[in-house]
């Protein structure tokens, strides 16, 4: 009688371990995080969107212990093993979040805890959440305002040679699918309501009757931002607000790409000037901000520059090389 209670007691001792240590640890929360800045957009819920556009990773927050894995699935299946926090649902490196590559879709995204590595040990509480992938709502198309005829897409860090182009009489059209759309607002390279446009076409430079009026190209970088409206003059509802930041360079023969590597880079950058003399320098983001300016004074073939101080994010970044004759200009991404 007493071998049976003694027997029975370890077995309720041990169920509730068992059930302690399962309910013990739980995903609390699934976070949206900004994988090019690595900071916290909001917390991920069901019925969310979350557009292609936007560069993003999923974190798992864990409450209780002991946690020593996360392992998530899509739809259903598994798609990563995490054991180490942060638990991110495509990974990370020290103080780099990696992007999410992601397709437009349903998603349904579960999250469960154990107490081993590889998803081993006992699982806590997991945390699912469904959610939806789309194309934006608003999209850009450079057009040739010659002609009135598309010339290309326009997408976020393009670096475009004007000189590649069919003319440098452009304009520039927002596409709308956010339903209801009456109205675009345009703010342009710092210029808060640049334009608002009452009836498609959406141009930012303006059109007659679909006549595009002509804007003349001019190197430099550019920022765009466009917002729909569901009411004349910006009223009403509005969309998600898109921003795109692009560049056009100089199409004469004297500007030429700049070979440079590595690419994408981390601290050092390395610039191939092939006997450039007096050559000046630049670094900037897409917005025109400057991190680096420096000279050659004299010829040398490659040109190494240390970045490790220049308190730069990840993104894109445009370099040019520029002498009394010659211009180089290059697109780096810094990671």
């Amino acid at each position: 009688m007493k071998t049976i209670t003694l027997l029975t007691v370890k077995t309720l001792l041990f169920l509730l371990i068992a059930f302690n240590a399962s309910a013990s640890h739980t995903v609390s929360d699934l976070v949206l995080f900004n994988s090019e800045s690595d900071v916290f957009i909001r917390y991920l819920n069901n019925g969310d969107t979350i557009y292609t556009d936007e560069n993003v990773n999923i974190r798992a927050d864990v409450t209780g212990s002991p946690t020593e894995s996360v392992r998530f699935y899509l739809n259903g299946t598994f798609f990563r093993n995490e054991n180490e926090a942060p638990y991110f649902l495509a990974g990370d490196e020290p103080g780099n979040i990696n992007e999410w590559f992601k397709i437009p879709g349903t998603y349904t995204l579960t999250a469960i805890p154990y107490t081993g590595n590889n998803g081993t040990g006992i699982a806590g509480v997991s945390k699912t959440v469904t959610f939806r992938v789309i194309e934006p709502q608003l999209t850009f198309t450079l057009v040739n305002a010659v002609t009135d005829t598309d010339i290309r897409s326009l997408q976020d860090g393009d670096v475009i040679n004007l000189d590649a182009l069919p003319t440098n009489q452009l304009n520039i059209r927002v596409n709308s699918t956010f339903p209801g759309t009456e109205s675009v607002v345009f703010h342009y390279n710092g210029v808060y309501n640049y334009r608002v446009e009452n009836e498609a076409p959406y141009a930012l430079f303006g059109d007659v009757s679909g006549n595009y009026n002509a804007w003349t190209a001019t190197p430099g970088t550019y920022t765009l931002t466009a917002r729909a409206f569901t009411g004349n003059f910006a009223t009403g509802t509005g969309s998600r607000p898109r921003t795109i930041t692009y560049y056009f360079y100089d199409p004469t023969p004297r500007t030429t790409m700049l070979e440079s590597y590595p690419n994408p880079l981390e601290d050092n950058l390395t610039l191939n000037l092939e006997e450039m003399e007096n050559a000046e320098i630049v670094i900037t983001d897409m917005n025109g901000k400057q991190y680096y300016s420096g000279s050659v004074t004299g010829g040398t073939s490659a040109h190494t520059i240390d970045l490790s101080n220049m308190n730069m994010e990840k993104g894109i970044y445009v370099v040019q090389v520029k002498t009394a004759t010659h211009t180089k200009v290059a697109k780096v991404i810094k990671q």
